[in-house]
């Protein structure tokens, strides 16, 4: 029997190596099932819901997200602080989630932040246009990524947000869907 020998790497079998499943496996397996997008995911917690908390703060209930294969957990309420409207303008924000990687411990740091966007005349124009962020992936090896996962539409001072990523069920429901 012939055969070429070939490099391949057990990720759930015995490697002997201590601690050889990697956030980077993990994140390549929930990718494979449920996509390599973000995702709020339905049904755990609050399911992350959107909350408009003041004119100047938008909430994220509790829940959890898949982003770029990683599992975040909102647990409570988490708030961010957007920048007050003006009477007769409109204004898109973008509130993202950015994932770096600290030099020092080599642990995740999870960050919510908001990029405000510009000012304009109508809704449409707001709407064109879109706040630049870092659009990096996590699969590709990249230390910094920021994931968009929500818009904030400022119409004067009264804000709406809405998320632009998708939501899937939870696992169970995924399988069941599957069958």
């Amino acid at each position: 029997e012939q055969g070429a020998e070939i490099e391949l790497d057990t990720v759930t079998g015995i490697s002997g190596e201590a601690g050889h499943i990697t956030p980077a496996d993990d994140a390549m397996w929930h990718a494979a099932v449920v996509g390599s997008g973000s995702y709020v995911m339905e049904g755990v917690g609050n399911s992350c819901e959107l909350v408009v908390a003041t004119a100047n703060q938008i909430a994220i209930n509790s829940g959890l997200m898949l982003l770029q294969g990683r599992w975040v957990a909102f647990e409570g309420q988490t708030a961010v602080a957007i920048e007050s409207g003006t009477s007769g303008q409109f204004r898109r924000d973008c509130i993202y989630v950015r994932r770096s990687l600290d030099s020092v411990t080599m642990h995740d740091v999870y960050e919510l932040l908001v990029l405000r966007g510009q000012s304009a005349s109508s809704a449409a124009a707001a709407m064109r246009g879109t706040p630049e962020y870092a659009s990096n992936s996590l699969f590709e090896g990249s230390d910094t990524v920021d994931i968009p996962i929500a818009e904030v539409l400022i119409e004067g001072v009264a804000p709406t947000a809405s998320y632009i990523i998708g939501s899937v069920p939870c696992y169970p429901e995924l399988v069941e869907r599957m069958l």
